[in-house]
């Protein structure tokens, strides 16, 4: 059965079986999955692999439900364990991993779909996927799209704590590069016998500065937020707690690492040590 993809879509989950062989499983990612879906392109940073096996006890129906806010009764649990894949290996689609375009999606083996839900306070439209009962159309319009500022969090969710980048740590950091690139550009050039290396210096210099007064505004807009059961960030960027398997500092940043290997960054954080014990902790993970 086909599904379409309308150009203004927003807030439908679907969810995709793939029917390889574990061992033939480990190389399918983002591209493949376009193809068979019959699509030139996918945005990665919309697209979940995961893999079954790490989600223990919760199953994939509790994942839809405590990760990404799904009804509980819009999901036919026993219609989902009967239809997982040999491969242990299941793929989430959001809408914004379309980018916008319209399209119509008739999977080609080794994929398989398994279901299209709504996200919280979304309405679904069109018919359901077999097999699995999708998400029942809600009373309430679909929400205007978020600011980056701030990405809102599920009704009944509230935030628990927002992570804003710090101007002056972006300064810094920006200085620091600068310092290394003065360096490194002024020794190239006398290795290279120029009679004036510190050139290097200058143009490196430049090159930073014009690049940080650039980026200033934007990167200042990239908050990401906690909610009691996801982080929420720029972009439509998504990832439930249930799904962490690491978060590190890197520098100033926050490196936020997921079952299925997607890796975010959390950037220009003045207190990088604190945001990253209040992940870990509301993960579940060891400060």
């Amino acid at each position: 059965m086909s599904d379409t993809v309308k150009p203004d879509e927003r807030g439908i989950l679907r969810l995709y079986a793939l029917d390889l062989p574990p061992g033939q499983a480990s190389g399918f990612g983002t591209e493949p999955l376009a193809a068979a879906l019959g699509v030139p392109r996918l945005d990665p940073g919309q697209v979940e692999r995961i893999r079954l096996a790490d989600l223990e006890e919760i199953g994939l129906a509790g994942y839809l439900a405590e990760g990404w806010g799904v009804a509980p009764e819009t999901i036919d649990r026993a219609a989902l364990e009967r239809r997982t894949p040999e491969s242990g290996i299941v793929f989430l689609v959001r809408s914004r991993a379309f980018e916008g375009r319209p399209a119509t999606l008739e999977p080609r083996p080794p994929v398989r779909a398994l279901g299209r839900f709504a996200e919280p306070g979304l309405r679904l439209e069109g018919p359901p996927m077999p097999e699995v009962e999708s998400a029942r159309p809600g009373s309430a319009p679909p929400p205007p799209e978020a600011e980056e500022t701030d990405v809102p969090a599920p009704p009944g969710e509230p935030v628990r704590e927002r992570f804003r980048p710090d101007r002056e740590t972006y300064i810094r950091d920006h200085l620091w590069i600068a310092a290394l690139g003065m360096v490194g550009a002024t020794l190239v050039l006398y290795l290279m016998g120029n009679g004036e290396p510190w050139v290097g210096a200058i143009a490196a210099l430049l090159a930073v500065a014009v690049r940080g007064t650039y980026l200033l505004s934007e990167e200042m807009g990239h908050v990401w937020e906690l909610t009691e059961s996801a982080l929420r960030g720029p972009g439509g960027r998504h990832v439930p707690l249930a799904a962490i398997r690491a978060v590190r500092t890197l520098g100033s940043a926050v490196q936020i690492v997921t079952t299925a290997g997607d890796k975010h960054l959390i950037k220009f954080q003045a207190e990088p040590k604190r945001v990253r014990a209040r992940i870990a902790a509301a993960a579940g993970h060891a400060p």
